[in-house]
């Protein structure tokens, strides 16, 4: 029953408050996770520091975010995210 709970959970924290990690446990348990941060990487071929520095913050954000719709709308997964998703 706890596992159904998660599935369907956003994680949001700061830089280094462990997001990922958590995500990793979560993965070994058989939960579905999704990283943001790794699915704007794979999804552009290109760094998270590469992209902020080429393009800017606010284009990484706008990356971010169609992420988050396109986990959202794949339902049943623990999606793990930045503190700047909320802004």
């Amino acid at each position: 029953r706890s596992r159904e709970f998660l599935q369907g959970c956003v994680v949001v924290g700061l830089s280094g408050a462990g997001k990922s990690s958590l995500g990793v446990d979560l993965l070994n348990r058989g939960v579905r996770c999704i990283d943001l941060d790794r699915a704007v990487e794979e999804s552009s071929g290109r760094s998270i520091s590469e992209i902020i520095r080429v393009e800017g913050e606010s284009h990484f954000r706008k990356l971010e975010s169609e992420q988050l719709a396109h986990a959202l709308q794949d339902g049943n997964a623990v999606i793990v995210c930045g503190g700047g998703i909320v802004e």
